[in-house]
This record gives C-alpha cells, structure tokens and sequence, in this order.
C-alpha cells in the first residue's frame, strides 16, 4: 500500500487523472437514476466532456511548464488516461446525438475492465505477477472491442474531421481509435520488460476470435435451422400447424437463440441503407433496441433467419414467455415507472377465497419540455387460476372515477379512439387467455403522476392440504424502487398460519408490511370446515359447498399420452405397463399406436419437443383418457388461428365433447389451461400411483358440474345457483366466481369465432359485474365520451367490487350500530306519528 501511495504522491497528473476518471464515471452512472431527457443528458455530457478537456489543458501546461517536448509523448500513461476520460465523454455524447444503440450487459461490463485494467497500468510494477497476466488477458479483449468500434465508426470519420471545429464534439469518433493505437503502445512498453505477458494478451485475442467464430457458427446453424423448420411448415410438408409453432417445439431456448429470434427487433444489425445519425428507439416488440458487437459482427457473415417479423414475436411469446412485450402500443412507455403500490388484501378461509386491490402509483421521468411527453401505461397481470377482475379505477385529478362495465368491443373502440386520436384520459382492462389481464392507463405524462386500482377476486389454491393465497404479480412500467404497503386482514380465525417475516401483526388477524416491492410471496394455512355460506342477488342464492370426491364407473378403450420435454423414459414406461394390453397413441404428424417396435423411438423424439399442442380433435371417443406432464410454455389457443389446426379444433370442440384429461403434475399448459377453463375437460391429477389405483378400480372422476353447480378447481369447492331470497351469510364475490366460471363454460367454442356476441352473456357478466372474454373495463373522462360510444352504467348489478361492499356478514360492532340505527330510526317515527295526533 506504501509502494501505491509513494507512486500517486511522485505522480499528481495520475493521481489528477484517477480522480477525474472517477468523478466523470460517477456523473455518467448518475444518467441511469435521473429522469431520462435531452436536457438532463446534454448537462452529463458537459461535465464529462469538461472533465476531459480540463485534464488536457493540465497535462498541456505541465507539459509546457517542463520545457520538455517529449514529456507527454513518453508518459504513455497520461495518454491512456485521458483516453479513458475520452470514452466516458463519448457514451455520453451517444446519449445525446446517438450513434450506437443501448450496449447490452456483457459490453458494458468489458467497458469497464478495460478502463480499470489501464489505469491498472499506472501500478503495473507493484503488482503480482497473477494480475499482471490478467490485466493483459483482459487488454487482449479490449483490444479488440477496440477495433471492432474503430471499424464500426470509420464510415464517419469524413463528417468527424469536417464537424471538429463544433467545440470539437465531432473528434469523439476517433477515441476507440486512438485507444486501440496507444493501448497496442503501452502494451509494447510493458512486453518489452516481461515477454511472458504476451501469452496472455494472445489468450484474450484468442478468446475474443473464440467467441466471435463461434457466435457466427451457432447464427449460421441456428438460422439455417430456422429456415428448415419454417419452409418446411410452410410448405404443408408437417402437420396442420402454424411454420412458427414447430419453430417454438424445436430449437433450443438458450441466449443466441433469443438473440437471433431478436435481431432487427431488439438487436442491432448491419443496415447500410440507414442514415448517419440514427436515432434509438423502442422496437416492435416493445424493448429498448440494444447493440451487441457478437451478433452485429456475425450477422456480417451469415444470413439472418426467413422469419416474417409477427411469427417472430409469436415465437419469442411461446419460447420466452414475451407476451407483454409484444402488446399493441399506441404511445411509447419508455419513460415509466412505479413509485408506489398499495396492497390491500381480505382473505375469507371460510368461503376458501380472497379479495385483493393493488393501487399503482405511475410516474413518467421524461422531460416537461419535451415534445410529445404523453406516454401510455401498460401492465399485464398474472392472476392465479380461475381469478377474475371486479373493480378498476382512475384517479383522474384528484378524484377517484370507477370503472365501467361494457362489451369488449365497445371498451376497445372507446379506448382506441381517445388515445390514438384525441389524447386524453381513459383507462381500460382486458382479458387475455393464461389467467392473465392487460391494464392500459393513458396518458401519463412528466406534469403529474397517475394513479389506478385493479381489484381481483381470487379462489384460494387447495393444495397438500393447505390452503395458499398467492400474490398477484404484473409486468409492466419498472416496479424495482417503488415503495409498497400491503394490508392484510382475515375475515376469522385460521390455524398453521404461515406469513413471509417482513409482515407484522397490527391487531387479531390482520398483518401490515412496508417494504421495496416483492412480487413473490404467498400465505399459507390449514382448511377450515367448510360452511355453506350463500349470496343473494335479484331472486337467486349462490351457494358455496364441498363436493367431497366423486367417482365414476370409467373402462378407457384408448390411451393417448402427451409427450414433451416434461417426460422421462420411467414416467413412460410405467404408464406402458399401467395400461397394458390397450391401444395407447401418441401424436407424430398423425396419431400413432404405439407397439414393443416403435415405442422407444418415438419417446426419444417427442420427448425433445420443448412443448407439445395434442390435438384433441384426433381423440374420437368418449372412453377415451389423455395422460399429459408439464407446465411449460405453449403458444395460446387464439395463436393458432387461421391454421388448419384451429379449424379442426373449433369444429371438434362444436360438439362438446368432454375428454377425460389426467395431468401426472397438476400442471397445465396454457394451451391445456383454456381448453380446461372453457370446460372442454374432465379433469384430475395425482402421480402414476393414484392412476395405476384408479385404473384398477375401474373409475374416474365424476363431472361435478351442471347448468346450475360450477366447480372452483383451485379451491376444491362448487357453487350451487338457485332461485329464491336467503339471508347474505357470505361476502359477493360467490356470485362473482359463479358468473366468471359459469360464462367460460357457455362461451365454450364460440370463443373461436371473433365475431360472435351474445347479449344474454353480456347481461349476465355485466350484472355481476366481472371482466370476461366478452366484457371489459373502461373508464373515460366525461359523461359525454361514455354517451358517444354507447357505454351505460348497468342498473341492478353489483358494480365494481369494493373492501366495504363485501357483502359479509357484519361484525360485532356493525351489528351495534345498526341496533342502534334502528331505534333511532324507530323512536323518531313514533315522536312524529304521536305529533300528527297532538296537532
């Protein structure tokens, strides 16, 4: 340490320099947590590029001071050090007039080496032997990161040295330039005096070659790959499925794969018919476009996959789970974020379900003055299964307006109208297949934060036992600083209660937290006896039961296994030899029965697939049992549409047969999930021991529902629909539950038909008022805009759910106060009937 101080103390300029490196690095850091905008980043730049013109004026004058002409030419050092201060200032600049796209991770982390491993340099005597090779290892790929930026900016060197005398902006393009000639100077110098260095500047070359030829190579294979799969889709030379599809089942979801699904979309590549100065922006598919020096240099040499832009994001939303990312936008989102989230949860363990309001505070960081500020939130929520949304709201000013209830279709044109035209407040919500919904809020702007409420009523998840409430997650504006309160309260006594340790009790079955947001937390505890608690609404009682395990009689003539990557062989064989003796298929391009002769081969090739889409319309029997495994990703059903195998499906699921489906992991995927939410299953789950006991009991499990009982699968429970009055011993999110559930099974296979409506549904959701695949959302600005496009406040509903409006049985002060209520009511009534007759 004594050797470092005496070196910084002989040498101020370096010491000047190490500190003008790291003030300058600090303030460029700072870009990244300041709202982002022209001004905000011409003002970093200034100070960058003033720190790097100060630390040139002093080496100058100390230069001069010395009367030595050769002084800043031997001290090498002061050179790179001022290079570095360069650098800095040039991504910075970049900020501002943009020549590169947003760097991603891995170039951004080998920026920084590079500038740590030359200022290492200052040192380099005093180090260890082992540093000094890794210095050098790391100098060999910077070399050539380096180059590959000279190279990139040579076609601007004409307008660099033509533009310089603009207080000298304009030389920024020939820093990675100059840092790859003086870098190769000083790693001259220190060869000179240890030659074994150079082995490890020739491994980090190396690696670098390494890694570009190899990154070529797997965009070369990977590409060609592609193409097969895609042309030969194309051509009908597979099954009836989409080209995109058997993209998705195929090819492997690792990082250069996503890469190259991204390329033109999120990933740079070579454009040569492209002005100089581009400007960065949000891709198709909704991400900041990133520069990746790999796959722009073997894009050079090879040639991009043949995928049509929209079949490339429906891959990217089968293999990575991109859905969000692909919504329509009619604003950019860029500039957003969420500050602050308020969670409010009521958990009834009695009725086995949970009603819960997040209050998302959104903030846009853009500049006041910038032309076009307005942004547009969207939020996509992953809700348990078998939620459904109840209650949205707008802060509109300072006031609180409550959604509106009307058909998809009106909600949509509404929307799209005010935002893409007229540019002013609406916020609207939508259902989309996967348990999952869309929140847009419009518009958000620097001026003032916006503010909305989503309210999700929610079964709880039955399982091992317990009985689990899961948090309700969204992807949307970054959420990773905001502040989050959440409130939780039981409506009775539960027991084993388990609660994440960040929560605190506030009083007998009600717990707080405050805490940087979480997205991934649950609460646990054991079932209570199940009560039948009802609701009453407009001359029908909805009643919560437990069913309790129901069989029946089931002699299955066909077998059909749903193979995919989710499989191994012993799984596979034991179920050959549960169901021995009986026609077992699987699905090949064509249905498949499977013998001692082909069983192994085509386990081996369906068990590559990353995903498997059984046609159930092959399936032409009602003794007939489909055994799947696996949660894993899959294209949704509405992806499909316009393939053959839509059409086939749609036309199968007309007839409304209900095929026995029997999950080996209580997994679903999402495109088994819809199926099973529309009813077009007769569903159960358990490991091979259970299904080897049920086989030889020659039974199944028993359809519990009818057009008056619906089955809450999460929660284990069903409703039961009457006519007549009963008192409200439960809260109304029974009736709501029933109204989602019971409109999923009567939709059934017109949810294909893009243009169907039925009033009789619409009615039925609006009066229990829950977003449905036929109704959403909506709240706009004035009465005016609900009058222009028809959207009415539906009289004799339950309207938008609220923590006050549960419909619950009161609690003991409540009952107080209405006790009370009522004699006042009462003597006021007999004061003034004893009036009239005293006149």
């Amino acid at each position: 340490m004594k050797k470092f101080k005496s070196i910084i103390s002989e040498n101020p300029l370096w010491l000047a320099g190490v500190i003008f490196i790291t003030l300058s690095f600090l303030v460029f850091v700072a870009g990244e947590f300041i709202p982002e905008n022209e001004e905000n980043y011409f003002g970093i730049f200034v100070v960058n590029y003033g720190l790097a013109i100060i630390y040139f004026i002093i080496l100058l004058v100390a230069s001069i001071k010395n009367f030595k002409s050769k002084f800043y030419k031997n001290k090498i050092e002061y050179t790179l050090l001022h290079l570095i201060l360069g650098l800095i200032s040039c991504f910075s600049l970049n900020r501002v007039l943009p020549i590169f796209e947003t760097s991603t991770l891995w170039l951004s982390i080998q920026l920084l080496l590079m500038g740590v491993s030359l200022i290492a340099l200052i040192f380099f005597n005093q180090l260890s032997e082992f540093v000094k090779h890794m210095i050098f290892f790391t100098l060999g790929i910077s070399l050539m990161v380096c180059l590959y930026f000279a190279l990139y900016l040579m076609p601007y060197y004409p307008i660099g040295l033509v533009a310089f005398f603009v207080l000298g902006f304009s030389l920024h393009l020939f820093i990675p330039l100059l840092l790859f000639i003086y870098s190769i100077i000083a790693i001259k110098k220190y060869v000179r005096q240890n030659s074994k260095l150079l082995r490890s500047l020739s491994m980090g070359i190396g690696l670098s070659l390494a890694c570009i030829i190899y990154f070529s190579w797997r965009w070369d294979t990977l590409a060609n790959e592609l193409n097969k799969h895609y042309n030969l889709s194309s051509v009908g030379l597979e099954d009836q499925l989409p080209p995109w599809v058997k993209v998705s089942q195929k090819i492997d979801a690792d990082w250069i794969s996503e890469r190259i699904i991204k390329s033109d979309l999120v990933y740079v590549t070579p454009d040569f018919s492209s002005s100089f100065f581009r400007v960065p922006n949000l891709g198709s598919f909704g991400e900041q476009r990133e520069h990746d020096p790999l796959l722009y240099t073997a894009s050079l040499f090879t040639d991009a996959p043949k995928i049509k832009v929209n079949d490339k994001i429906k891959i990217l939303e089968s293999m990575y789970g991109s859905r969000h990312e692909a919504e329509e936008r009619l604003w950019s989102g860029h500039s957003l974020s969420c500050t602050n989230i308020i969670t409010d949860v009521m958990i009834y363990p009695e009725i086995r379900a949970a009603y819960t309001e997040k209050i998302i505070t959104i903030k846009n960081n853009g500049s006041i003055n910038r032309w076009r500020n307005q942004e547009e939130a969207i939020f996509t929520f992953n809700l348990p299964e078998g939620s459904v949304v109840t209650s949205l709201s707008l802060w509109i000013g300072d006031k609180e307006e409550k959604a509106l209830l009307t058909s998809k279709q009106k909600a949509n044109t509404a929307y799209k109208t005010i935002v893409g035209v007229e540019a002013r407040d609406p916020s609207l919500i939508q259902w989309k297949e996967g348990n999952m919904v869309s929140v847009r809020v419009f518009p958000c702007t620097p001026h003032e934060d916006r503010k909305f409420k989503i309210g999700v009523t929610t079964p709880l998840l039955f399982d091992n036992n317990s009985l689990i409430y899961q948090n309700i997650h969204f992807d949307g504006p970054p959420a990773d600083n905001a502040r989050e309160t959440v409130h939780i309260k039981l409506t009775g006594d539960v027991e084993s209660l388990s609660i994440p340790s960040q929560f605190e009790s506030i009083s007998e079955n009600e717990f707080t937290a405050n805490h940087i947001y979480k997205e991934d937390w649950n609460i646990s505890f054991r079932p209570m006896p199940v009560t039948e608690k009802s609701f009453s609404f407009n001359d029908y009682v909805y009643t919560i039961k437990e069913p309790g395990l129901k069989y029946q009689p089931f002699h299955p003539e066909n077998i059909y296994l749903d193979l995919n990557c989710a499989w191994n062989m012993g799984e596979f064989e034991e179920v050959m030899n549960i169901f021995k003796g009986k026609d077992i298929y699987v699905y090949d391009n064509g249905l498949k029965k499977l013998d001692a002769s082909n069983s192994e081969d085509l386990f081996n090739k369906l068990s590559a697939l990353r995903f498997s889409l059984f046609p159930v319309f092959e399936i032409n029997s009602k003794n007939a049992l489909l055994i799947t495994k696996g949660s894993m990703l899959t294209p949704n059903v509405k992806d499909l549409e316009g393939s053959i195998f839509s059409s086939k499906l749609k036309n199968y699921l007309n007839n409304n047969i209900n095929i026995n489906l029997y999950s080996l992991d209580n997994g679903l995927t999402p495109y088994l999930k819809t199926l099973k939410e529309f009813r077009f299953f007769n569903y159960d789950h358990g490991n091979l021991i259970k299904l080897n006991q049920l086989v030889k009991d020659k039974k199944y499990k028993a359809v519990l529902e009818n057009d008056h009982t619906i089955l809450i699968e999460p929660s284990g429970l069903i409703i039961e629909k009457q006519s007549g009055i009963s008192d409200n011993t439960g809260p109304d999110h029974i009736m709501r539950l029933y109204a989602y559930n019971s409109l999923l099974k009567d939709i059934g296979s017109k949810y294909f038909d893009n243009n169907y409506v039925e009033g009789p549904l619409i009615e039925r959701a609006q009066e229990a008022y829950v977003v449905s695949p036929l109704t959403s959302l909506v709240v706009l600005e004035t009465q005016a805009d609900y009058d222009r496009f028809d959207i009415k406040k539906t009289e004799n509903s339950l309207n938008n759910a609220s923590m006050k409006s549960s419909g619950a049985v009161p609690e003991p002060e409540e009952w107080m106060m209405i006790i009370l209520a009522l004699i006042v009511i009462g003597y006021l009534l007999v004061k003034k009937r004893n009036t009239i007759k005293y006149v």
